[in-house]
């Protein structure tokens, strides 16, 4: 990784509820134009790793560490800094299309909401800027007046791409974003995300349990298991020369050929 290109650093993140440490010493870092897979089972710490970045972990949750972003420490800044931070220059792509969006309001006024709370410009900017995004993301301009449940899992996580790249961000956090979706339409997705990220030279965090996944898409792999990084490396290395146990037991559960087993089990002790 050139730490030229360094973007955003997480350095020693410790999370704490009460007494139970939930997040301990997390580091790592993310690079223009390149994607960080970070890796585990449901409950290892990926997703509220990803929340700090934001802050958007819940108030019981104590913090230490630094998160980094372009020299500013996100930890030190103020509620109304840091959202000037959110969809502007980092955007989160939550892990439920179906609970991310409002059922009542249409899908072309939910990704004009973005532009709204952060520019000034006229109704028939905004709706062209939409209308733009929604050809980005391979969605026809009907789409605009839409209600979300008209749209298939694809087309509402198809969506919810289009409102995280509204404010043309350089930091895009994506939570299992095709976690819930047939095979053939998780590899649509991928390649609209690599396509993306190449045009725009994002810098990416994709959240996955899933390896299979992390071969398609990630430049560099970090594991995590019990709310630590026990593997941190490139996805050649990671996935071909794994030097954890729990990295090894992982990547044996990605289904070859033939293979009827499920992916990944519930919990991996």
């Amino acid at each position: 990784m050139n730490d030229n290109q360094k973007i955003l650093e997480i350095k020693d993140l410790t999370l704490r509820i009460g007494g139970k440490c939930i997040v301990k010493n997390v580091s790592f870092k993310l690079t223009a134009g390149r994607v960080m897979a970070l890796v585990g089972e449901s409950g290892s710490g990926k997703t509220l790793t990803a929340q700090s970045i934001l802050k958007l972990f819940p108030p019981r949750i104590y913090a230490e560490g630094s998160i980094t972003f372009k020299g500013k420490n996100l930890f030190e800044l103020d509620k109304e800094e840091i959202r000037k931070i959110r969809g502007c220059d980092i955007s989160i792509v939550p892990q439920e299309p179906a609970t991310s969006m409002n059922p009542v309001t249409r899908v072309g006024e939910q990704i004009a909401e973005g532009i709204r709370q952060h520019q000034e410009r006229s109704k028939p900017d905004i709706k062209q800027r939409v209308l733009e995004l929604l050809r980005m993301v391979k969605l026809d301009e009907g789409t605009f007046s839409s209600y979300p449940h008209e749209l298939s899992g694809g087309a509402r996580q198809r969506v919810l791409l289009a409102m995280a790249l509204v404010l043309d961000p350089e930091v895009l956090i994506l939570d299992e974003a095709t976690t819930a979706l047939d095979v053939s339409i998780q590899k649509d997705i991928i390649e609209l995300i690599m396509n993306i990220q190449k045009e725009r030279n994002l810098a990416i965090l994709f959240i996955t349990h899933d390896f299979s996944i992390v071969n398609l898409i990630a430049h560099n792999v970090c594991v995590m298991r019990k709310g630590v990084i026990v593997e941190n490396g490139t996805k050649e290395s990671v996935l071909h020369n794994p030097q954890n146990e729990y990295t090894r037991r992982l990547i044996a559960c990605v289904p070859k050929l033939g293979d009827t087993r499920r992916r990944l089990p519930n919990n991996i002790s």
